[in-house]
């Protein structure tokens, strides 16, 4: 087949979402293994303002969290970082986040990252059956993630959409790493040196962020 006789492959970007308080070396190898096993040709971080499953307001302002991920992924070609969600009035719903990212990105599929041990409340989230069968899921295995069985998930969303759930799996091999302890290690005074980027750790000790 003649070079020009190919099919063009089809655009993918992957949408990582969270709190990013802060965002850290976790985030942003999850996001590069991501973007390098399933071929993605973006990946979009979106730091979320009012984040529905916290259930408690962030630790640093929303302004400085975005920040935090600008800083972070400077330089590398293939991250952006959108502030939709914080432009946004009321709570940051995953559906309405990837409804937008695709209206921004028509001729891209669009993949959410999301990690394993968020499954196991996946049918509690806002308008969760449509966001199953609409998007691609990619999930992250973490550490000491409760397993969640495929019954589960076909009883929830149905078979075809379980199935569609578990075809792209990231069987991350990254140490388990949280930005509640990297707050803690900051309130303490401790180094934060090598978990986060260096960029994000010199802004965080600078605007003071994380110490009380």
């Amino acid at each position: 087949m003649a070079e020009a006789d190919r099919p063009e492959r089809a655009m993918k970007i992957g949408v990582l979402g969270g709190s990013f308080d802060p965002v850290h070396i976790g985030h942003l190898a999850i996001a590069e293994e991501a973007r390098e096993v399933f071929g993605l040709d973006r990946v979009a971080f979106v730091p979320a303002a009012r984040p529905p499953h916290k259930g408690a307001v962030t630790a640093a302002p929303a302004s400085r969290r975005l920040r935090m991920v600008e800083l972070a992924i400077a330089g590398n070609p293939w991250f952006l970082v959108s502030d939709i969600e914080m432009r946004r009035d009321g709570p940051s719903y995953t559906i309405d986040t990837l409804e937008e990212i695709q209206k921004m990105y028509p001729d891209m599929s669009v993949y959410f990252v999301v990690g394993a041990d968020s499954l196991a409340e996946l049918h509690s989230w806002h308008r969760a059956a449509e966001l199953v069968n609409r998007f691609d899921f990619i999930i992250v295995g973490r550490p000491g993630a409760p397993a969640v069985e495929k019954g589960m998930l076909e009883e929830q969303f149905g078979r075809e959409a379980a199935a569609r759930l578990d075809m792209h799996y990231l069987k991350s091999g990254f140490f388990d790493l949280s930005a509640t302890e990297i707050r803690k290690r900051t309130a303490a005074g401790r180094s934060i040196r090598y978990l986060v980027p260096a960029a994000v750790e010199r802004y965080i000790l600078a605007k003071g962020l994380y110490r009380d």
